[in-house]
């Protein structure tokens, strides 16, 4: 049974609240970067978002669980 995607706030565009889908890490220098996704506005519709944003660019809010994020590793 799949739970709530956490949301995290980015602090660049498109700034605000986005939903943390998993943490990948990067294989050149083992660095973590949040996997994200939001909808933005497109004509007469929703259009679904993802991006990669380094962990210094989000803050995760204090009255969410972050413990159930996917963890995804390069080989």
């Amino acid at each position: 049974m799949l739970g709530t995607v956490p949301e995290v706030r980015i602090m660049i565009p498109p700034k605000g609240m986005v939903q943390l889908w998993a943490w990948i890490q990067c294989t050149d220098d083992r660095s973590w970067w949040a996997c994200v996704g939001w909808t933005a506005p497109y004509d007469d519709s929703l259009v679904l978002c993802t991006g990669y944003v380094s962990p210094e660019n989000m803050r995760k809010r204090h009255d969410v669980d972050y413990t159930g994020v996917p963890r995804l590793h390069q080989s």
